[in-house]
């Protein structure tokens, strides 16, 4: 939560579990539904947690009252990944795990607002770029803004050679992390400009890219157990 007083976990029991932190003491409490389905991505936002799992199934949770207050299948395979988007994050964005589709869900109403078709595979990357726009990624190799005004509309697309595992946004620099365990970096405002890349894993895919904004710092992991830590107070296009 925005008091840093609770921490949300998930796994394949498909239980949501609340660790909340009070006088030095941590109590727990679960969330559960009645399939123990395993539990793919997890997003909390305010007192809103939202969860998706291995059969296509979302659910969202109250967690001041601790109670589910909605639940839909929306595919017939697992949800890869989940962002709350759009004016003040009103939209649960989805993605598929093995159709590449987006779903966005309006909170106010429990209306799919947003459906699009993808082109196969799993929607690994997905970022709330401001209130009209996200950027989504996956194993099709292609990077999408999306303008959620225009629903079926791509403001900026590119293609690359490797299939897209991870992501992240600083300022106006998008960082793409692939299978074959690089890091590609282009700019947002000038249609996805490919910059430069660079090689970080010895093996495998890179799985994560954190900044941290406020020390300017971009920290990458992936699946070969190593951490990359890169100063960006001095980068130039």
């Amino acid at each position: 939560k925005d008091n840093n007083d609770l921490i949300v976990s998930s796994g394949y029991d498909g239980k949501v579990k609340l660790w909340k932190s009070k006088e030095n003491n941590i109590n727990t409490s679960q969330l559960s539904t009645k399939l123990k389905v395993p539990i793919i991505c997890l997003k909390i936002k305010n007192s809103l947690v939202v969860s998706g799992n291995k059969n296509g199934e979302i659910n969202l949770w109250d967690i001041n009252k601790e109670i589910s207050i909605y639940n839909k299948k929306i595919f017939e395979e697992g949800i890869s990944n989940l962002i709350f988007g759009g004016i003040n994050d009103y939209i649960i964005f989805s993605g598929g795990l093995k159709n590449g589709s987006l779903i966005g869900i309006d909170l106010r109403s429990h209306k799919i607002i947003i459906n699009l078709d993808g082109k196969g595979g799993s929607l690994n990357y997905m970022h709330s770029l401001n209130d009209n726009q996200i950027i989504i990624g996956g194993t099709d190799k292609n990077i999408s803004i999306i303008d959620i005004r225009k629903y079926n509309e791509s403001v900026s697309n590119k293609k690359i050679n490797k299939s897209i595992m991870s992501g992240n946004v600083y300022k106006d620099i998008l960082f793409i992390g692939t299978i074959d365990g690089n890091v590609f970096v282009f700019d947002i405002n000038k249609n996805l400009n490919s910059l430069w890349g660079f090689g970080c894993m010895k093996s495998g895919s890179v799985n994560i890219i954190n900044i941290d904004s406020i020390n300017e710092y971009i920290i990458i992991s992936g699946d070969d157990s190593s951490s990359l830590v890169l100063n960006f107070k001095n980068i130039k296009k």
